[in-house]
């Protein structure tokens, strides 16, 4: 479901830089669509660390989530 809202969003950027402007650059189309993923990884990660989100989950849900953070934070200190 989110990949789909994803997609949607991704589709509906292009759509409007392509109605809006005769001649696009690649460039400035994947600055958009960086944009839009973006914005979109910012709310995921915002939803995650709510607390309402991290009590629907399940206990293992919580201890993959929490071993998934701990290998994140071993990447940066590498």
């Amino acid at each position: 479901m989110e990949q789909d809202k994803v997609y949607n969003m991704l589709g509906n950027n292009l759509l409007h830089l392509m109605k809006e402007y005769r001649e696009v650059s690649a460039e400035m189309i994947l600055f958009s669509l960086y944009g839009v993923m973006s914005r979109l990884e910012e709310q995921a990660n915002a939803r995650a660390d709510s607390k309402e989100y991290m009590n629907s989950l399940s206990a293992n849900a919580k201890k993959e989530w929490a071993r998934r953070l701990s290998y994140s934070s071993e990447e940066m200190e590498m």
